[in-house]
């Protein structure tokens, strides 16, 4: 996902583009964009259950809120820098000496980033493995997807029984 947003947007230095306050204390923009989110989920909800209701009247619908979305999100974060719109940036390299470098952000992305990470040449691990034994695996994995192809057959039967429900306030039920 990382490097298909790098890839499409490029990257941009902090120094030119520094978060926003919205975006170093983002609870209450998180809690406006999930209440909108909610209230648009029922709107879009209703709609669909209209018998009257045209696809294309729920399309629009749709485009209208991911709009207000985009808006509330400009907003508060200040406008995206655009992809192909270049900039100047002025820094220091390591000898002192200053350096400006006008770019834009899928240029800069291509001449800093490199998505090619060889994993036999990784410092950490064993060559860039990592096992992860029983023990591990009991003490941090809650799920796994898993092919029920390589189950055995005792735990393929639990899938055909019926599922557990599991309270709001359980755990494990608010991993997923």
């Amino acid at each position: 996902m990382v490097y298909n947003l790098v890839a499409k947007y490029g990257l941009i230095p902090q120094s030119l583009y520094p978060d926003s306050f919205s975006a170093t204390a983002s609870s209450t923009l998180n809690s406006i964009i999930f209440t909108k989110l909610r209230e648009d989920a029922l709107v879009l909800r209703n709609l669909l259950s209209s018998p009257s209701t045209s696809a294309t009247a729920v399309s629009n619908a749709k485009a209208e809120m991911l709009r207000e979305i985009h808006t509330i999100l400009t907003l508060t974060l200040g406008p995206p820098p655009s992809p192909s719109e270049p900039f100047n940036w002025d820094f220091t390299d390591t000898s002192g000496k200053a350096r400006t470098v006008r770019t834009t952000p899928q240029r800069f992305a291509q001449d800093i980033w490199s998505p090619n990470f060889r994993i036999t040449s990784a410092a950490a691990g064993q060559g860039g493995w990592f096992g992860m034994g029983d023990s591990w695996m009991d003490e941090f994995v809650y799920q796994a997807v898993v092919d029920p192809s390589v189950l055995r057959e005792e735990v393929k039967k639990v899938l055909d029984g019926e599922p557990v429900v599991l309270p709001l306030w359980d755990p494990m039920g608010s991993l997923a």
